[in-house]
């Protein structure tokens, strides 16, 4: 638990490097004021749902998907533009700050240039890598989808056993990537290699990771319902819930650095 403690005691020193996280969360949420209009139109919507004779009408329900496909849809390629612009700065300016125990957000636009292209080669490495991960959950589920057509009431209890533990080796093929981009911005190795020492560094300290992990990400889950029903109110409400989201991947990511500097460099990171 000393990296946790250390992780938040971070956060409490360097939270001015969480505000592109931050905004990373909060701009799709509002998109330039449309949150106001989706409130606004939202008498229009409910009673188009409450008038069975509208709703029965087609042109109704395509006027109602085509105002609210757009806002999701742009939410969702901003967000992913944004990422790229957001992660290799913030991976940057931890590094230097675990590394010197000061870093501001003058040196984003340098970490920005510095960390760019190695973002990209990882995403692109994440997405082989998921393609793969994805066709042999696909043959899995196949195979167990014969069983228990096969094996009926036996096989249901094989297909809930195997359920079970494909989740355990998905947390556990998370954890072996997690330190993948840090051993890239850390170690300045190419994709393959950082893939590599990501593997070597988190199984020895496997359980460790995974339990962390999950533990960050179950208490900023919880808080951010908590904290949902503020989203109905204008621009206050996504302001305040998008908090939550930066404060988890903020800490996850200052976590996974700590863990990799630690093990790889032998000595205690700096807060």
């Amino acid at each position: 638990m000393k990296y946790l403690e250390k992780a938040f005691k971070f956060l409490a020193k360097h939270y001015l490097l969480a505000l592109p996280l931050w905004a990373l969360s909060l701009i799709p949420g509002i998109l330039g004021g449309k949150t106001i209009n989706l409130l606004a139109d939202g008498n229009y919507w409910i009673g188009l749902l409450q008038n069975p004779t509208a709703m029965r009408d087609p042109a109704q329900i395509l006027n109602l998907f085509a105002s609210i496909l757009p806002l999701f849809a742009g939410a969702g390629i901003l967000s992913f533009i944004l990422r790229f612009v957001v992660y290799p700065p913030t991976y940057g300016l931890i590094n230097t700050a675990l590394s010197t125990g000061h870093s501001d957000l003058n040196g984003f636009v340098p970490s920005l240039k510095e960390n760019i292209v190695k973002y990209i080669l990882y995403w692109i490495g994440t997405l082989v890598v998921g393609i793969i991960l994805s066709i042999a959950l696909i043959i899995v589920i196949a195979v167990i989808g014969v069983l228990v057509a096969v094996l009926k009431w036996f096989g249901a209890i094989i297909a809930l056993l195997a359920m079970l533990l494909l989740i355990v080796v998905g947390l556990v093929i998370g954890a072996l990537l997690g330190l993948w981009f840090p051993a890239m911005v850390v170690s300045n190795l190419d994709v393959i290699a950082a893939l590599k020492k990501s593997v070597e560094v988190v199984k020895k300290d496997l359980w460790m990771i995974v339990g962390i992990t999950l533990l960050i990400n179950f208490v900023g889950g919880i808080a951010g319902s908590i904290l949902s029903f503020l989203n109905f109110i204008p621009l206050i409400g996504p302001i305040i819930t998008s908090v939550i989201p930066a404060i988890t991947t903020f800490v996850l990511t200052v976590f996974y650095m700590m863990v990799y500097k630690d093990k790889t460099e032998g000595t205690t990171s700096v807060v």
